[in-house]
Parts: C-alpha cells; sequence; structure tokens
C-alpha cells in the first residue's frame, strides 16, 4: 500500500498543530502555577509583609500574560528571598536596647546584692589599688624602654663619631697620597728637563768631535 505526498502533507500539519496545541496548554498551565504561586506569596493573611507592600494579585495576573514566564519565576523568587530575610532577619531596634538594658541591670543587680555597701567600697578601693600598681608597672616598663633608647642612641652616635674619625683619617691619608704624587711628578719633569739638557750636550760634543777629526 503506498501512501500519497497529500496523506503525508496531511499527517505532517496534524503533528505540527499537535505540537502547537501540546505547547499552547504547557504555556497555560506553567501560567497558572506561577498565577497560584504569586497569589499565595502576595496573601496578607500569610505574607510577613505589611499592607501597603502587598501586590495587588489582579495586576500580578496581568503580567502573567505580559512577561515571559522566566523572568516570573526570577521575581517570584526574589520576593521570597526577601520574605525569608524579613522572617530571619531581627528588628535591631527592638532586640538590642533591651539586650544590653538587661546586662547592665543584671549585672548592677548582681554587685549589688552581692557584695554590701562596706564591701562595695572595699572593693573599689582594691579596684583602684590595681589601677595604680597597673598604671606604676606600665610606666615603669615605659621608662625602662626609655632608657633603653637612649642607651642605643648614645651608642649609634659612639659609632657615628668613629665611622667619621675613620673617614677623616682615610681623606688626611689620600692628601698626602697626592702631595707624594704631586712631588714624584716634579721630580720627573726635572729628570726629563736634565735629559733633554743631556742630548743637546751630547749634540754639541759630537760636533766638536767632528770638526777635530777633519
Amino acid at each position: 500500500m503506498s501512501v500519497t505526498p497529500v496523506q503525508c502533507l496531511d499527517e505532517y500539519e496534524d503533528d505540527e498543530a499537535g505540537q502547537k496545541e501540546r505547547k499552547r496548554e504547557d504555556a497555560i498551565t506553567q501560567q497558572n502555577t506561577i498565577q497560584n504561586e504569586a497569589a499565595s506569596l502576595l496573601d496578607p493573611g500569610t505574607s510577613y509583609l505589611s499592607q501597603a507592600e502587598v501586590t495587588d494579585t489582579e495586576t500580578y495576573r496581568v503580567m502573567v500574560f505580559i512577561f515571559p514566564p522566566s523572568f516570573l519565576k526570577l521575581l517570584l523568587l526574589s520576593v521570597k528571598i526577601i520574605v525569608a530575610l524579613w522572617k530571619v532577619v531581627p528588628d535591631p531596634s527592638r532586640t538590642v536596647p533591651g539586650r544590653y538594658k538587661s546586662t547592665t541591670t543584671a549585672s548592677e543587680d548582681d554587685v549589688s546584692s552581692r557584695y554590701p555597701r562596706t564591701d562595695r567600697s572595699g572593693f573599689n578601693r582594691h579596684n583602684r589599688d590595681a589601677n595604680a600598681a597597673g598604671n606604676f608597672a606600665s610606666s615603669s616598663t615605659l621608662e625602662k624602654r626609655i632608657e633603653d633608647l637612649e642607651k642605643e642612641i648614645i651608642r649609634e652616635r659612639q659609632e657615628n663619631l668613629r665611622l667619621v674619625r675613620l673617614m677623616q683619617d682615610k681623606e688626611e691619608m689620600i692628601g698626602k697620597l697626592k702631595e707624594e704624587i704631586d712631588l714624584l711628578n716634579r721630580d720627573l719633569d726635572d729628570i726629563e728637563d736634565e735629559n733633554e739638557q743631556l742630548k743637546q750636550e751630547n749634540k754639541t760634543l759630537l760636533k766638536v768631535v767632528g770638526q777635530l777629526t777633519r
């Protein structure tokens, strides 16, 4: 049995129409799911947000048909994260002052109930003595440190003076060597002058000898 091209074209069109219908049904199902999640999330009775912050459900239903599902999923995820943070993070204006106040009150009550007035005065005097001793120890440590630094500075100065003296001695030695070199150069000049003079005398003697031999 052979299949005609017309039958193949009809079957292809039927398959394509079926796929389009399935895609449309999937999109509607996904939109309904997102719409239900938004409605449950934005319900004033179950949300932790205030009434002014709750979005109108009808407006969101319109958004479902305008924006793509991926954008709406991302928007819902962001709202869920904000709500979770709203539930987890406490209000610092409510918790922090009470906590510090209770701690301070408890410590003061503990001290007042544990020690009578005379003991508290002795305790305060002991604290003052301990603070004075601590200050004295820190001041003595600081003075010792200052003395060590002064000694180190004196040693550095002595070392610097020694190095300066060595440099001065070297400079003096270099000056003396320069003077000796100058003297040697002068002696060499004198020797060269004497050599020139001797050469001239030798020439003169050779001329005299030549004349005598003739």
